[in-house]
Protein backbone atom coordinates (compact mmCIF):
# COMPACT_ATOMS: atom_id res chain seq x y z
CA UNK A 1 0.00 0.00 0.00
CA UNK A 2 1.56 3.54 -1.46
CA UNK A 3 0.50 6.24 1.39
CA UNK A 4 -0.49 9.60 -0.09
CA UNK A 5 2.72 11.83 1.51
CA UNK A 6 2.30 15.75 0.68
CA UNK A 7 4.34 18.54 2.36
CA UNK A 8 7.42 19.35 3.52
CA UNK A 9 10.53 18.87 0.45
CA UNK A 10 13.28 18.63 3.46
CA UNK A 11 11.97 15.40 3.56
CA UNK A 12 12.59 14.00 0.58
CA UNK A 13 16.05 15.62 0.93
CA UNK A 14 17.16 14.20 4.11
CA UNK A 15 15.62 11.18 3.42
CA UNK A 16 16.92 8.47 0.53
CA UNK A 17 13.72 7.48 -2.06
CA UNK A 18 14.24 3.89 -0.95
CA UNK A 19 13.88 4.31 2.45
CA UNK A 20 11.02 7.27 2.68
CA UNK A 21 8.18 4.74 3.06
CA UNK A 22 9.46 2.69 5.58
CA UNK A 23 10.49 5.30 7.83
CA UNK A 24 7.26 7.09 7.64
CA UNK A 25 5.93 3.79 8.51
CA UNK A 26 7.89 3.46 11.87
CA UNK A 27 7.19 6.99 12.35
CA UNK A 28 3.70 6.03 11.79
CA UNK A 29 3.42 2.88 14.35
CA UNK A 30 4.90 5.06 16.78
CA UNK A 31 2.77 8.16 16.75
CA UNK A 32 -0.25 5.32 16.67
CA UNK A 33 1.25 3.64 19.90
CA UNK A 34 2.24 0.18 18.15
CA UNK A 35 5.49 0.51 18.80
CA UNK A 36 8.94 2.29 20.42
CA UNK A 37 11.87 2.89 17.98
CA UNK A 38 15.03 3.91 19.26
CA UNK A 39 15.77 6.62 16.25
CA UNK A 40 12.22 8.25 16.66
CA UNK A 41 10.79 10.51 19.31
CA UNK A 42 7.13 11.43 19.39
CA UNK A 43 6.79 14.74 21.69
CA UNK A 44 3.14 15.46 21.37
CA UNK A 45 -0.24 13.90 19.75
CA UNK A 46 -3.22 14.92 19.46
CA UNK A 47 -5.75 12.37 18.44
CA UNK A 48 -8.53 14.40 16.20
CA UNK A 49 -10.73 11.45 15.79
CA UNK A 50 -10.29 7.59 15.96
CA UNK A 51 -8.70 7.68 12.40
CA UNK A 52 -7.11 11.24 12.34
CA UNK A 53 -3.90 12.60 14.29
CA UNK A 54 -1.77 15.20 14.66
CA UNK A 55 1.53 14.71 15.86
CA UNK A 56 5.44 15.94 16.44
CA UNK A 57 8.67 14.43 17.38
CA UNK A 58 12.26 13.93 16.20
CA UNK A 59 14.10 11.01 14.55
CA UNK A 60 17.65 10.35 14.02
CA UNK A 61 18.89 10.33 10.47
CA UNK A 62 22.51 9.08 10.03
CA UNK A 63 22.97 10.86 13.73
CA UNK A 64 21.18 14.18 12.51
CA UNK A 65 18.55 14.45 14.33
CA UNK A 66 15.09 16.21 12.24
CA UNK A 67 12.06 17.48 13.90
CA UNK A 68 8.65 16.47 12.04
CA UNK A 69 5.33 17.76 12.20
CA UNK A 70 2.47 15.27 10.37
CA UNK A 71 -0.99 14.45 10.18
CA UNK A 72 -2.32 11.69 9.03
CA UNK A 73 -5.65 9.47 8.99
CA UNK A 74 -8.75 9.03 6.49
CA UNK A 75 -9.00 12.67 5.91
CA UNK A 76 -5.98 13.54 3.74
CA UNK A 77 -3.71 10.27 4.06
CA UNK A 78 -0.35 11.84 5.11
CA UNK A 79 0.36 15.38 5.15
CA UNK A 80 3.98 16.26 6.31
CA UNK A 81 3.65 19.96 7.90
Amino acid sequence: MTKKMTGDEQFASAVPGNRQEDLLERIEECAWGFTTDPEIEITDVEKRNVLNIEYTGVVTIGGAEHRFHIRSGNNAGTEIL
